[in-house]
């Protein structure tokens, strides 16, 4: 929206660069009021300010007041000082104006121009060992070179036990038990040793994939930002 600069500028400038009033006593009331303001104790401020209007009503004490008011959630009291202040001197860009902030207060605080930027960030990233998918691949790896260590060991046994056969069709039985264990040991522990580097690897990966990320506003201007 092209007016939100001007506006924003208005808001930030009115309190510092308003005429300041003549009598002491609202004059003390309006500094009172400016550090309140400043400080975002907006309901104090608008005390301040409407204190410094009684003993000296000005139309340059109504726009902080009516700030004051719609930044605290007064929208009802704040619209009917903008319109006052518009009324000092109604000319088409002090109505507009007007409209605008009384239109921005209905809205609510979070489309509110002026608010202040918001960061969140993901929470500190887990240790290396509670990945969940490193831990079950390094499990079934484990598993799997178990397993496969097991049939070799046992493809083995039966070579021997081959050699000892005086019978020809044990002796063949014996050997077909023999391939048929290294090739389930083999496999095993090919999927296993491959799982567990799979695993080794998430492992090592999982701090370079953990990313902090920031996300925030100014109410014009959107970012998002990530740590590696």
């Amino acid at each position: 929206m092209r007016g939100a600069p001007i506006l924003i500028a208005l808001w930030l400038t009115a309190v510092a660069h308003a005429g300041e009033p003549t009598k002491p006593a609202a004059r003390e009331h309006y500094r009172a009021g400016a550090a309140a303001f400043q400080t975002g104790l907006y309901n104090e401020a608008s005390q301040h300010f409407a204190a410094a209007y009684d003993i000296e009503p000005s139309a340059d004490l109504l726009w902080p007041w009516a700030q004051s008011e719609r930044l605290a959630g007064n929208c009802v009291t704040a619209a009917g000082l903008y319109r006052k202040w518009a009324r000092e001197d109604q000319t088409p860009t002090k109505v507009k104006t007007a409209d605008d902030q009384i239109a921005l207060c209905k809205r609510g605080p979070k489309h509110d121009n002026t608010a202040t930027t918001t960061v969140t960030e993901q929470p500190t990233p887990s240790p290396w060992y509670s990945d969940k998918l490193g831990g079950a691949l390094t499990a079934t790896g484990i598993i799997g070179v178990t397993v496969g260590v097991t049939f070799l060991a046992l493809a083995s046994s039966s070579h021997s036990a081959a050699k000892q056969e005086t019978v020809l069709e044990n002796f063949e039985a014996k050997l077909d038990e023999t391939t048929l264990r290294r090739r389930i040991g083999g496999v095993s522990l090919g999927v296993g040793l491959a799982a567990i580097g799979a695993g080794a690897t998430i492992y090592i990966m999982h701090d370079r994939r953990q990313r902090a990320l920031t996300a925030g506003t100014d109410g014009r201007v959107v970012f998002v930002g990530a740590r590696f």
